[in-house]
C-alpha cells in the first residue's frame, strides 16, 4: 500500500500545471452555486452513462437472440434439467450409500473392538491353560514315581492283579459303572419327577372333581331340604283336601238321604210308588222338582180362582185337575189337624 502511494504521487508530480484534476479539488475552489450546478450535471452524466449502458447491453442481447438457435437451446436446457435430476438423484443416493459406508464403518468398528477384546480373553485364557499345563507338567514328574511304585507294590500284594495296567483298567472299569450308574440313577430320577409331576396333575384333577361332586352334593341338599318343604306343604294341602272332601261326602250323603226321604216323602203324597233307585239323586231331584213346579202351579190356580171356583169345577177340562186339588186339600187339612 505504501508503494502504491509513493508511484501514485510521482505520477502527480509529473503532470502538467493545467492539468484538470478532477471535480474534488475543483470543487474546492469553487463557489457553492457553481458547486451545486456542477454537481447536478455529474448526477445527469452519470444517469445518462447508466441509460447508454442499458440499451448497448438490450442492443447486443437483441443481437444475441437474433442470431441464437432457440431450438438447440431448448434442447440442451432439457439436457441440462435432466442431467441436474440425475445429479440430484446421484447425489441422494451417494448420500445414502454414505450414511451406510459410515453405519458400516461403526459397526466394523465395534466388530473390530469386541474381536480385541476376544483376543485379549483368548490370550489370556492361553496363558492360564499354559501355566495350568506347567503346574500339571510338575506334579506329573512330582508324583509319577510315587504313584507307579504304589501301584507296583499293590500288584505285588494283591493277587488279582498282574500289572500296573491292570489296576488302571479294574480302575476305567470302575469309573464307567459309575459314569453308567449315575446316569441310570439320573433317569431314574428324571422318571420319578415325571411320575410325580403326573401324580399332581392327577391329584388336581381329581381335587377340582371333589370339588364339582361338593358343590353338587350342596346343590341336591338344597333341592332335598325344598322337596322335603314342597312335600309338608302338599301333605299338609292333602290333609285339607281329604277333611274337606270328608266333609263333602258327609254333606253329600246327608244331602243324597234327604233327597231320598223327601222324594220317598213326595211318592207318598202323590200316591206313587217309588222306582228311582236311592244313589240316583239327579232323577229324584228332578222329579221333586216337577212336583215342585206341579204345587207351585197348584197354588196359583187355587190363589186366582177363589171367587170362580164353582165355575171351574162345573168345567169338564180340569175335572181331574180339581179332584187331585181336592185330595191335596183334602190330604192338607188332615195334616194340619
Amino acid at each position: 500500500m505504501s508503494l502504491n502511494a509513493e508511484t501514485i504521487d510521482e505520477r502527480k508530480s509529473l503532470l502538467p500545471g493545467d492539468y484538470y484534476r478532477g471535480p474534488r479539488e475543483e470543487l474546492g475552489a469553487l463557489p457553492n452555486n457553481i458547486t451545486i450546478k456542477l454537481f447536478h450535471a455529474s448526477q445527469q452524466y452519470r444517469e445518462a452513462q447508466k441509460e447508454f449502458i442499458v440499451k448497448n447491453i438490450d442492443e447486443q442481447r437483441a443481437a444475441i437472440y437474433k442470431f441464437m438457435d432457440w431450438e438447440e437451446l431448448d434442447a440442451r436446457k432439457r439436457v441440462l434439467r435432466q442431467l441436474f435430476i440425475k445429479s440430484h438423484k446421484v447425489v441422494k443416493e451417494a448420500k445414502g450409500a454414505l450414511y451406510r459406508f459410515h453405519e458400516k464403518i461403526k459397526e466394523n468398528n465395534s466388530h473390530q473392538h469386541a474381536l480385541i477384546y476376544e483376543i485379549e480373553d483368548v490370550k489370556r485364557d492361553i496363558f492360564l491353560s499354559n501355566k495350568t499345563r506347567i503346574k500339571m507338567a510338575s506334579y506329573v514328574n512330582q508324583y509319577s514315581e510315587k504313584f507307579t511304585y504304589f501301584l507296583e507294590k499293590v500288584a505285588q500284594l494283591d493277587i488279582e492283579f498282574n500289572s500296573d495296567q491292570d489296576i488302571l483298567n479294574r480302575y476305567e472299569a470302575l469309573e464307567n459303572c459309575r459314569a453308567e450308574c449315575s446316569e441310570l440313577l439320573r433317569k431314574e430320577l428324571d422318571e420319578a419327577t415325571e411320575l410325580k409331576r403326573e401324580l399332581q396333575r392327577i391329584v388336581e384333577e381329581k381335587s377340582t372333581i371333589m370339588k364339582k361332586l361338593d358343590n353338587s352334593l350342596v346343590m341336591l341338599q338344597v333341592r332335598r331340604k325344598q322337596a322335603k318343604e314342597h312335600l309338608m306343604h302338599w301333605e299338609h294341602t292333602l290333609e285339607r283336601i281329604k277333611g274337606k272332601m270328608a266333609a263333602a261326602i258327609v254333606e253329600s250323603q246327608t244331602l243324597q238321604d234327604g233327597c231320598y226321604d223327601l222324594y220317598l216323602d213326595m211318592c207318598c203324597r202323590k200316591k206313587v210308588t217309588p222306582t228311582i233307585k236311592k244313589h240316583d239323586i239327579e232323577n229324584q231331584l228332578k222329579f221333586i222338582q216337577k212336583t215342585i213346579l206341579f204345587y207351585k202351579d197348584v197354588i196359583r190356580i187355587a190363589t186366582s180362582v177363589k171367587q170362580d171356583q164353582l165355575l171351574i169345577l162345573k168345567s169338564k177340562q180340569h175335572k181331574k185337575k180339581i179332584n187331585m186339588i181336592k185330595s191335596l186339600l183334602d190330604t192338607n187339612t188332615e195334616d194340619k189337624i
